[in-house]
């Protein structure tokens, strides 16, 4: 299982920069925060073997920082973070 590369070199992806100024931070906050929720899953599901588990608790943290990125940037609504966290945790019970 590897969603994301901690290796620069293998995170490198030809194709054309893009500017993030554009993309709302609540919804990119949410997908950030719904791989948050898939990757706390895989980090405690019994049947996960070692490397599943260790390499999600590796993105975790990634996942994370992201998380805690887009919640710094300039048009964050808590509120409606706050309501689409809440569906998120639904469809995960």
């Amino acid at each position: 299982m590897f969603f994301f590369y901690d290796d620069p070199e293998k995170a490198t992806r030809p194709g054309k920069p893009f500017s993030i100024g554009g993309l709302d931070p609540v919804e990119m906050f949410a997908r950030h925060y719904a791989n948050f929720l898939e990757l706390s899953w895989f980090a405690q599901h019994p049947d996960a073997t070692f490397e599943e588990k260790a390499q999600a608790r590796k993105e975790l943290v990634i996942c994370e920082r992201k998380m805690t990125f887009w919640k710094n940037k300039d048009g964050f609504d808590v509120d409606r973070a706050t309501a689409k966290t809440e569906a998120l945790k639904k469809k995960w019970k």
